[in-house]
């Protein structure tokens, strides 16, 4: 999944989306969660994902910083029961978080 901010107005399908709004973004699903606050999305994103992964991996990048993704780990973490959150710094321009699940 990819996490980014949206840059303009626009629509997902029947989906609006605000410009500065949070967007999470499967490479086959597409638009999977928006919303004003970026633990929302990110937390409604994972929700949306097929159970049975072990292992959540949060990198960030632009627009991210260890601390605030530390505090979204322990979030995912309470969220998928069972599965292992790690936090890595990917560094990767536009995008706050690539968010891997195994």
């Amino acid at each position: 999944m990819v996490v980014t901010e949206a840059v303009r107005d626009s629509r997902f399908g029947r989906r609006k989306v605000r410009k500065g709004q949070t967007i999470v973004l499967d490479p086959d699903d597409g638009l999977i969660a928006v919303d004003p606050d970026v633990t929302k999305a990110v937390l409604a994103g994972i929700a949306a994902l097929e159970p049975g992964f072990e292992l959540v991996t949060l990198y960030y990048g632009d627009g991210a910083d260890l601390a605030e993704t530390e505090a979204l780990a322990r979030r995912v973490g309470e969220l998928v029961d069972g599965a292992e959150v790690e936090v890595v710094h990917g560094g990767q321009p536009y995008y706050r978080y690539l968010i891997a699940a195994e």
